[in-house]
């Protein structure tokens, strides 16, 4: 499990080294995906109106879904095209694991799109769940973003070099024993 953990950690290096390209990413990406939401509100409340219209309206419209459906989307195809990518199985295999991750949240908002289309009651949907959904749609999404770059990605070589000084260590390590645990002479 810790391993998982551990390897779930290297790509978030990609936001380490390049913040500010991150921070664009995401304020670009979230602030105008959603200004759908955004806008009508801020007119609202320049006219000290309610926003609670507007707020059902997101609800009941879809925006959320529509804005999630679209930035996983982004994200997915991102992380496939990432150029010169895929140098090692782990690096891979992650990138495809949070991509059929990604894929599957994608789906389940496209699901919930269709539902409340058919659903004729003029009722919203949960807030707090629609809310929830889309907030995991922004962590799997700014996630998604440290696949664009391969730096985070540890090369072949570089792997094989590790494993050389670990097996030279070993080597070392074993020169200096001439006893077993039981003390007889090796």
């Amino acid at each position: 499990m810790n391993t998982l953990r551990r390897h779930l950690q290297v790509p978030l290096n990609v936001i380490k080294e390049q913040p500010y390209q991150f921070v664009v990413w995401w304020i670009v990406a979230n602030i105008f995906g959603l200004a759908g939401l955004f806008l009508p509100l801020l007119f609202n409340l320049s006219r000290n109106k309610s926003s609670y219209e507007i707020w059902v309206s997101s609800l009941r419209n879809g925006t959320f879904y529509s804005f999630g459906i679209v930035i996983l989307a982004e994200g997915i195809a991102a992380a496939a095209v990432a150029v010169k990518s895929g140098t090692n199985i782990v690096a891979a295999g992650l990138r495809g694991l949070v991509s059929v991750l990604a894929f599957g949240l994608a789906l389940l908002q496209v699901a919930f799109l269709g539902m409340q289309s058919v659903v004729a009651d003029g009722s919203a949907p949960s807030g707090r769940f629609t809310v929830t959904l889309t907030v995991l749609t922004i962590l799997c999404a700014s996630y998604l973003y440290c696949f664009r770059f391969k730096s985070w990605e540890r090369g072949v070589r570089e792997v094989q070099k590790r494993e050389d000084r670990e097996v030279e260590k070993l080597k070392k390590s074993a020169a200096k024993e001439d006893k077993d645990d039981e003390g007889v002479k090796l």
